[in-house]
């Protein structure tokens, strides 16, 4: 085999879904593979792209913003582990509440700390950001009658998640960041595109994974029930991929 080369692109995980923060990151990714290609004197000139989880959502923002000769003279292939660009069901208990409520069983948190880290995780954008998504480029991945959650009174769904996030913000304090960025979230999330270069995905799918809640009331902040789960890889929803 050929030897090879790695190189990270490391950005503030975080801030993903930040639409001015994700505008910026953009040229430096351009830059930085260039640069990268220049100085490992790769034969072709060009490299293979690999991400995980959300960093599957950057790989394919970037080169679906960035030109389309500059992808296919710079880049030769793209591996998807673990993609998260369609948004996971687990994320809707994960902003309102607090991170892993839906997936206890692998990474339990203490119930006196619920309150603390689901209001520290509020204040980052990747958590909206990773939210079930209406749109990916011009695809529509979730099913449109599909309920990601339900209180007595209304159900949540695909096209109902910015009012959720309103709902939410209404009831709740520290939940203000949802609805301000769910529009530049769209925006990200419509420039994604297929890459234009063979492209491999690899996934999980033996894997019980949330993907609907039931709150005892109107009340978005309090805890909810996992009423569902179907195949996937824990936090992602393998149907999707």
């Amino acid at each position: 085999e050929e030897d090879f080369k790695w190189h990270a692109f490391c950005y503030d995980w975080r801030r993903w879904g930040d639409l001015r923060y994700v505008e910026d990151l953009t040229e430096r990714f351009r830059a930085e593979v260039e640069e990268a290609l220049v100085a490992d004197g790769n034969s072709d000139g060009k490299a293979c792209l690999m991400g995980h989880s959300m960093g599957c959502s950057a790989i394919l923002y970037f080169l679906g913003v960035l030109e389309e000769e500059w992808v296919k003279d710079h880049i030769r292939s793209v591996i998807l582990v673990a993609p998260a660009h369609t948004g996971s069901p687990s994320m809707v208990s994960s902003f309102s509440y607090c991170p892993f409520v839906d997936t206890k069983s692998w990474l339990p948190v203490p119930f006196m700390f619920s309150k603390s880290l689901g209001d520290l995780t509020a204040t980052w954008p990747c958590m909206v950001a990773e939210m079930p998504l209406p749109f990916v480029g011009s695809a529509r991945p979730w099913p449109e009658d599909y309920v990601f959650a339900f209180t007595p009174e209304r159900e949540y769904k695909i096209d109902d998640l910015h009012q959720f996030l309103d709902d939410l913000a209404a009831c709740k304090d520290c939940r203000e960041l949802g609805p301000a960025l769910w529009p530049g979230i769209q925006n990200i999330c419509a420039a994604m595109r297929a890459p234009v270069v063979p492209t491999t995905i690899i996934y999980g799918a033996g894997t019980p994974t949330p993907t609907q809640v039931e709150y005892e009331s109107s009340d978005l902040g309090a805890q909810p029930k996992l009423t569902k789960s179907e195949p996937g890889d824990g936090p992602g929803h393998s149907r999707n991929w």
